[in-house]
Order: C-alpha cells, then sequence, then structure tokens
C-alpha cells in the first residue's frame, strides 16, 4: 500500500492507494495523537510519500521505524487546481513514476548536530550586530578617532581603553546595556563551543575532518552536519560540491551573457564550513595544495571572493575524499592536527558554570511572568515594521496600530 501525506503546521491530509486505485482518504491533526491515529489506520510496511517541508520533516523521522519514507521535493511548477487531497494523490503517483526528486531525511543525531550549530551561527551574528551598534554609538559621539590605535577595540587594550571613555548619561546606559548584552551571548557562545567539542570528540568523521589543514572543531561538526550520517548519498565528489554551491553557473546564449550570480547557491551553512576552512588554510603555516591553489588563482587577478570560492570547491572534493576513504588526509600537518584535538578535548571537559541548563527553564518561565506586560507589546511579527519585510502592508500597519 502507498500512502500521501500532504503535511502542513495544524492539520495533514491522507490519501491511501492499492496498486493504481485510490482506497481511502482521511484527516488528522500534526499532533503525536494524530500521528498515533495515522499509524492506526496504515498498515505496518506500507510506504508512505511526503512533501519536503519542516512539517513534513518531522513526520519523516517519527514514521520511518515502521514505513517505507519517501520526502520528495515540491512540484517546480503549480497546478491549476489545488487541494490537499489532489497533492496528497499527486505526490504517490509521481513518486511511482520516478517524476519527483526524492530529498535525504536526517537521522535525529544529525538533526541534533544542525540544531546546535545553527544556534553558534545565529549567537555569532548577535554579537557581531551588537559589536556593530557599540561602533556606531561612538562614532555618533565623534571619538572613534580616539580608538584608531587600536586593531580591535574588543581587544585587550581596546575594552580597557572602552572603560575609560566618558558619554553623555544616556549614551553611557546604552553602552552599558550593550556590553551587557554581548556578555549574555559570550556565555551562551562558550556554552554552544562546549557542546560542538563533545560531538566532535564522540565522532569519528570528525575528527577525519580535522586533519585536513583549515578545518577545525566548528567547521568538521558543520561540515558533518550539512553531508549527514554517510557520505555515500553523494555518488561523486561533484555532487557534493554541487550540493555545496560551489561550482560555476551559465546561461549564456548567443551575444547575451547573463548578468546573474556566477556561483549556484546550495547549502548555505556548508558553503559557510568550506569557506572558513579556506581562510583557514591560507592563514596556516603549512603549504597545503588548498593554500597553493587559491595563491594561483590570486596571481591571476581573480577577486578574492572568486578565488575563496575556487578553493572552497576543492575543498568539497578533499572533504568527500576522506570521508569516502575513512582516511586521514594525507597532507596533514601532524602538529598542528595534534594541536586541534587537543583545544577540542579540553573543550569537551570544560565546565560552564554560568551555563543554562533544561533545569532552569522553569524558574525561567516564572520569571517572565511578572514581564508579560512587556512581552505582549511585542508580536511575534514586529520584525517587519523595521523594514525586513515591507511588502505586507496589511500586517505593518496591524503591527504599528497595535
Amino acid at each position: 500500500m502507498r500512502v500521501g501525506i500532504d503535511a502542513h503546521k495544524m492539520k495533514c491530509t491522507t490519501v491511501m492507494f492499492d496498486g493504481d486505485s485510490v482506497t481511502g482518504s482521511f484527516d488528522f491533526q500534526t499532533t503525536r495523537q494524530g500521528v498515533y491515529e495515522f499509524m492506526k489506520k496504515v498498515p505496518e510496511g506500507s510506504i508512505a510519500v511526503i512533501e519536503s517541508s519542516t512539517t513534513g520533516k518531522v513526520l519523516s523521522r517519527m514514521l520511518s521505524g515502521k514505513y517505507e519514507v519517501h520526502m520528495v521535493a515540491p512540484p517546480e511548477r503549480k497546478v491549476s487546481i489545488k487541494t490537499d487531497r489532489r497533492d496528497a494523490e499527486r505526490i504517490v503517483m509521481e513518486d511511482m513514476l520516478n517524476y519527483l526528486r526524492r530529498c535525504y531525511i536526517p537521522s535525529q543525531y544529525i538533526e541534533n548536530i544542525r540544531f546546535v550549530i545553527t544556534q553558534q551561527i545565529q549567537i555569532g551574528r548577535r554579537i557581531a550586530r551588537v559589536k556593530n551598534q557599540v561602533h556606531a554609538l561612538l562614532e555618533m559621539n565623534m571619538i572613534q578617532h580616539e580608538l584608531d590605535d587600536m586593531a580591535d577595540i574588543f581587544g585587550v587594550k581596546g575594552l580597557k581603553k572602552l572603560s575609560k571613555i566618558q558619554l553623555p548619561r544616556h549614551d553611557m546606559i546604552a553602552l552599558a546595556r550593550y556590553l551587557e548584552e554581548l556578555k549574555m551571548y559570550v556565555s551562551h557562545h562558550r556554552q554552544l563551543d562546549t557542546e560542538i567539542a563533545r560531538i566532535a570528540a564522540s565522532d569519528n568523521d570528525v575528527q577525519l575532518l580535522m586533519t585536513i589543514p583549515g578545518i577545525n572543531c566548528f567547521t568538521a561538526v558543520a561540515i558533518k552536519s550539512r553531508i549527514g550520517d554517510d557520505v555515500s548519498r553523494f555518488a561523486t565528489k561533484k555532487h557534493l560540491c554541487s550540493y555545496a554551491g560551489v561550482v560555476p553557473k551559465a546561461n549564456n546564449s548567443g551575444e547575451y551573457i547573463s548578468e546573474h550570480n556566477h556561483v549556484k547557491q546550495g547549502d548555505i551553512v556548508l558553503k559557510y564550513a568550506l569557506t572558513c576552512a579556506v581562510r583557514g588554510a591560507i592563514l596556516a603555516n603549512k603549504n597545503s595544495s588548498i593554500k597553493l591553489f587559491y595563491r594561483k588563482i590570486s596571481k591571476k587577478g581573480v577577486s578574492p571572493q572568486k578565488a575563496q570560492i575556487a578553493a572552497a570547491r576543492k575543498m568539497a572534493c578533499i572533504v568527500w575524499k576522506v570521508l569516502s576513504s575513512k582516511q586521514p588526509y594525507t597532507e596533514q600537518d601532524d602538529h598542528m592536527t595534534k594541536r586541534k584535538m587537543k583545544i577540542m578535548s579540553s573543550k569537551a571537559m570544560r565546565i560552564i558554570p554560568t551555563s543554562v541548563m533544561p533545569s532552569k527553564v522553569s524558574e525561567l518561565v516564572r520569571n517572565l511572568v511578572d514581564d508579560i506586560d512587556v512581552l505582549g507589546k511585542y508580536h511575534e511579527d514586529s520584525h517587519y515594521i523595521i523594514g525586513k519585510d515591507l511588502s505586507n502592508k496589511n500586517r505593518l500597519k496591524e503591527d504599528i496600530l497595535r
């Protein structure tokens, strides 16, 4: 039996097939209880076809133990008549004919790693945002020139000088607020850094990746999280390069030369990790093949950004080979590899005294009860007001009036 599921946030529509004919249809709520009701109606061992989405990914993971799950990519063209039942029927029929691309369903372990890496990247962005706010505050008071002799005002000497700066009272309050926010983000960053190191210490693939010059603990775990449990899902290294979005893209015809981006978008996190690894390899003492290749491309007059992407493609090929062969990188710097492993081990054993633990959730919720008047003023979509998406004027008007 084949089952098509059109998954949505609140409700899922299911259509059952016996061969080519529809035998039944029903809806179930997108809850754990709803999934249990689905399992009672659908025989074990059936083929469940689910369209790729956030809800579809969760359902695929929950059903994979009892059914053969096919998570398929959404259609490239929208149909003229669209209903939930028609969508559920369509994905089953097109999956039977191999018209749809099947998507990778990550295991719970990979999902957990991806979540940790995403949190770390978000914390890094927040730290950068607050640092920019501090710079803007100093420029607003025309004292940025007093810190020009500092390579980084957030270094040891820069922070000491920053502590002696005198600003108007309201600006000093804002500066203190920014520094307090920065301290909180740094604490969260250290806790996530420790968690990433513990993942790396228990994962052989991550430790193999760390033998590649330029790849540290964070980039190795990030690469592992996006590639998945087994690199063999990429038939060749070219498939991995395409998935990472580090291959050239062209759409030229005759005299027409396209002006679009010259590189495919690909997986953003994997692309970010590979470019970080390239920068690390360039700064490394040993002349690895990545470093020599980057210098060769740069001497031809190619911009640093394009040279990094070209080197990232070479890095992706090395990553594929290392994970496929399960052997350390042949050009590894033994001294640097041992140092990276030592840093990873020390971080994994580190105890963060101010870390946020699950046991603190109930206490934090109780503390927020007294602040519901402030929380109620800001809707989850209030970021539209600051210009993130001004196209939805009705929502913007409602947020402003609220």
